[in-house]
């Protein structure tokens, strides 16, 4: 038997939720997609939300996805039903929800994002008079050690008068020099941004952020608990739309904060108030954070922002001249782990804080 290499990151059985026409007898589902750059098309849920070889090249990691989706599937008809008691499901639902949004390409591509983001910020700061005045110290305090080492190293007799010696003191001096000329051509800083930059382009092409997210699913899924403590939600609850409008975006999961910023699950602030997770067109499941007694979003925003957190595509079981609007307009608008200026000021921060930590030695 042959190996598995369509691999699914959103997975068939939320798909499936979200079907125009089914066919169960056949195990056939089709739901509608909209995608960025592509008129939106029926298509079967077998062929949609995957990538060949996702998961790595060999079956390991799909064939637990396959063994846990059994359980996930009776979770989610379980709270499904009219009536659910989500109290006692609380912490499963949390667990699904995390590993729903820690799957998706959406989540692997804001890795791919954030990563080049800050070494390119990493590159540009290296080359500023924050990192010049850090290297500056760093050599001086290196030449320091170096020049201890080397008086260290003579009989106890001849190192007092050897540190004493012109030669000693030229050698200091012209080792200062040549440091500081280093500096003040900008060579050594181009050499330290050239490294970033090198980095940065061997993370877009090579499998390091595959991998490594590989590497972390697998772990969750061997994990009894997999959702952190601090996302965990205190109580679940239902928006249900009578029109049936909810769609499930590629984020598959969302989370908003207390002004309101959509954000992903995996990347939210610690001032997460809301996590959305669309189960069906008519319902969403919506956990709500220690101190929050009502989710902030009507039926109508959380269908916007379900496509706007959504990178690539979204998928509906229905087409519909609203849904071509969102798509035109809304789709892939807050699909960000972390804002770039956020990331830019955590970078510029790191040099700020080795130079201070340099001014206090």
């Amino acid at each position: 038997m042959g190996r598995k290499r369509r691999h699914h990151f959103v997975p068939r059985l939320m798909l499936n939720r979200f079907a125009s026409r089914s066919y169960p007898e056949r195990k056939v589902y089709l739901t509608w997609m909209y995608s960025l750059n592509q008129e939106p098309i029926e298509v079967s849920t077998k062929d949609t939300g995957l990538e060949k070889d996702f998961h790595g090249e060999n079956d390991h990691l799909e064939d637990m996805f396959m063994q846990v989706e059994g359980n996930d599937a009776a979770l989610l008809r379980r709270a499904h039903e009219d009536g659910a008691d989500l109290l006692s499901i609380s912490g499963a639902l949390a667990d699904l929800a995390w590993v729903m949004a820690f799957r998706t390409k959406t989540l692997r591509e804001h890795l791919t994002t954030a990563v080049q983001s800050g070494l390119s910020e990493m590159s540009r700061q290296a080359t500023s008079e924050d990192a010049a005045a850090y290297y500056r110290r760093q050599i001086e305090t290196t030449l320091q050690e170096r020049f201890g080492e080397l008086l260290n190293s003579l009989p106890e007799h001849e190192r007092e008068a050897f540190k004493l010696s012109p030669q000693f003191k030229i050698v200091r001096q012209q080792a200062a020099q040549m440091a500081e000329a280093l500096i003040s051509s900008g060579v050594m800083g181009q050499f330290v941004s050239e490294g970033f930059s090198f980095v940065s382009k061997q993370a877009e092409e090579t499998t390091v952020v595959r991998s490594s997210h590989n590497d972390g699913l697998e772990k969750l899924l061997l994990s009894e608990k997999r959702c952190p403590e601090n996302r965990k939600p205190d109580k679940w609850l239902v928006v249900e739309s009578a029109k049936g409008e909810f769609v499930l975006g590629d984020s598959v999961v969302f989370a908003t904060d207390r002004e309101g910023v959509p954000r992903s699950l995996v990347g939210a602030s610690a001032d997460t108030t809301d996590i959305y997770l669309p189960i069906s067109p008519s319902k969403v499941l919506v956990g709500l954070m220690p101190g929050v007694e009502q989710p902030a979003l009507k039926a109508a925003q959380i269908v916007d922002l379900a496509v706007s957190t959504s990178r690539q595509s979204f998928f509906a079981n229905c087409f519909s001249p609203h849904l071509v609007e969102l798509h035109r307009l809304r789709l892939g608008r807050d699909a960000h782990l972390m804002d770039t200026d956020l990331i830019k000021a955590a970078v510029a921060g790191v040099w700020s804080r080795n130079l201070s930590a340099g001014r206090t030695e």
